[in-house]
């Protein structure tokens, strides 16, 4: 009969596994499996069609306002300006026309004893003044003495209308009519200098005319002006330039030169 092998003892190759420990449990006590996802919520509140109904309403009647009302109120408020507007301009169209002024406000004058400030008269201003035209200075004429260069000239007497001239030895007719101008002559220089009766002018209008030599001769007794220098601070008198003119021509002025290269200087004859 053949021995059964004891379960109980181990076998002596299988190693041993060591004894289990005892479960331990943490906390107070077991825990709960808690179900996941949304519970159960409460189904929401259903409106009742009353309320819904009192919504639409108010929507229309909101919406009825905005579309009629505003723009009938916008409507009439121009209008009611617009002829506020036209009642105040005839208004004033009619008080223009009957003539109506605005009052003017009047001071009265203070009574006596009473102290007021003096009214203040404007002052005129420099722009305020008419401008007064200065007067243009007076051309020199018969008697003045004038100057050019060295020379110092003074017209004495002018003879115009004169056919012929005579000299000491013979006359000279004119072409026209002679026009003798008498001069005095200083000389106002430091040098002697003498004077030449062809640098002489005359003028009738605008048209010149030259001194005629012959004429001039005959006029000063014969006389040679170019041979007789003037010296500083002496003078010769009655000096005479005879100029052929026309016929009836009045001379207007005679221009005097020291020499042929000066400006001259003019002497109105009228």
């Amino acid at each position: 009969m053949t021995e059964q092998p004891n379960e109980a003892e181990p076998h002596p190759e299988q190693p041993q596994s060591p004894a289990p420990h005892p479960q331990q449990s943490y906390g107070p006590g077991p825990y709960v499996q808690q179900p996941y996802g949304p519970g159960p919520y409460p189904p929401p509140p259903q409106r009742s069609s009353k309320d819904g109904l009192m919504r639409a309403a108010a929507w229309g009647i909101w919406t009825w306002v905005a579309v009629t009302v505003i723009p009938l109120v916008l409507v009439l408020l121009c209008c009611i300006g617009c002829f506020g507007l036209g009642v105040l301009g005839s208004a004033d169209t009619e008080g223009t026309a009957g003539g109506e002024s605005t009052p003017v406000t009047t001071r009265q004058k203070p009574s006596p004893g009473t102290s007021s400030s003096p009214s203040r008269t404007p002052t005129p201003s420099a722009s305020d003044k008419p401008t007064e035209k200065k007067a243009e200075p007076k051309p020199p004429g018969i008697g003045d003495k004038v100057r050019d260069g060295k020379f110092e000239f003074t017209v004495t007497a002018v003879k115009c209308g004169v056919p012929e001239v005579y000299g000491s030895y013979g006359s000279e007719k004119a072409q026209g009519r002679y026009c003798l101008v008498t001069l005095t002559v200083r000389n106002i220089g430091k040098a002697a200098q003498s004077f030449s009766y062809s640098n002489q002018k005359l003028y009738v209008g605008d048209v010149e005319y030259s001194a005629t030599w012959d004429a001039t001769w005959r006029a000063n007794k014969d006389t040679d002006l170019l041979r007789d220098e003037i010296n500083p601070g002496n003078r010769l008198k009655g000096v005479i330039v005879a100029f052929d003119v026309p016929k009836g021509a009045k001379p207007t002025s005679v221009k005097l030169h020291d020499s042929l290269w000066s400006g001259g200087v003019t002497v109105s004859l009228k």
